[in-house]
Parts: C-alpha cells; structure tokens; sequence
C-alpha cells in the first residue's frame, strides 16, 4: 500500500495529486487529515524537496474542489445530506450554527469554515442547501482556499526547518501560529453563538 505522507515527503510529481486529493476528500470525509498533509506538504517545502507554488496551488486546489463538492451535495440532496450531518450532538450544532451564521454573514462564514474543526462540511453543505449563490459561494471559498493552504505550508516549512535544523524558534513560530489561528476561529464561534 502506498503511504501518501512517504510521496510527498519523496518530492514525488504524484505529490500535487495527492495533496489535492486528500484535502478535498476531507471536505465529504473529515476524519482525511487535510491539516497534516498540509503541514507535511509545508515540510517537503521547506526542506526543498518540493517547490512553493505547485504545493500552494495543489492545497488550494483540493481545498476549493472539495468545498465544491460539499456545495454540490448540498444543493443536490439537500435536507437528506444535513440531516445525516446531524445525527449527533455536535453534528446538530454544527448545521445549526452554520444555518444561523450563514444568514448573516454568508460570505467570511464560507471562507474561513476550513479553519473551524467540522465547520468546513456543516457549512459548505448548508450553504449548498439554502441556495447560497453559487459564485459568490466560489468567490469565498476560493479566498479561504489560498489562505488555507498558504497556512497550512507556513506551518510546515517552519515547523520542519526546526526539526531539520534542531532549532526550537520555527517550532514555536509555528505552534503560535497555530494557536492564534485556533484562539482567532474559537472567539469568532463563541461571539456567533450568542
């Protein structure tokens, strides 16, 4: 069997695909580890095994693809696919809270629902559902894609150039980094669920 993680760190042309394919594929699936691949995609770059833009462009990519494909489902089978969403507690909130933050503040709502665990799938689903409109749908996802992705190999080039290098700076540079982004989406939660 072929371990994704082990292409990607090879600097492997498949690299691109399978990062792309593994993150949009966490967009239907969230237990994929769209976050870890990102983050070893981040460290195949900063070691100089694989180049900057191509895996920008491939994290992207698969992000946007499978905000798509959430957006699709939505739109396609609608209540059906929100109510398998929600057949547990979190699952109830998480379509709740994207229904009520949808309608208020669709757009940043879709751009950062990829920085918000189970957000990504509760809100690209709903959002498919309700009719967002589709280009500004896109619009939102697409933004949220590049600074996703740009995140995501920021955090693995500094926290693999200190492990390479025996440094400790880059992995806290990146563990903050994390932290900020984690603390920034878990005030934003709690203020919309007012």
């Amino acid at each position: 069997m072929i371990d994704p993680f082990e292409v990607v760190r090879s600097g492997s042309a498949l690299s691109y695909v399978i990062i792309a394919v593994a993150i949009a594929g966490s967009a239907v699936f969230p237990p994929l580890p769209s976050e870890t691949m990102m983050f070893a995609a981040g460290a195949a770059v900063g070691a100089n095994v694989l180049p900057l833009v191509p895996v920008l462009a491939a994290g992207a990519a698969g992000s946007l693809l499978g905000d798509g494909i959430g957006y699709v489902v939505g739109r396609t089978v609608g209540e059906r696919a929100l109510a398998r969403l929600a057949r547990g507690e979190r699952g109830k909130r998480s379509v709740a809270w994207a229904r009520r933050t949808l309608g208020s503040r669709g757009g940043p709502l879709v751009a950062v629902a990829r920085f918000i665990p189970g957000g990504q799938t509760a809100v690209t689903i709903t959002a498919g559902s309700l009719g967002f409109p589709r280009r500004r749908f896109a619009a939102f996802a697409g933004l949220g894609a590049v600074v996703w992705a740009g995140y995501g190999t920021l955090v693995g080039a500094l926290g693999g150039d200190a492990v390479r290098s025996g440094s400790w700076i880059g992995l806290v540079a990146a563990v903050a980094i994390v932290l900020a982004v984690a603390a920034v989406a878990e005030v934003a939660r709690r203020r919309e669920g007012r």
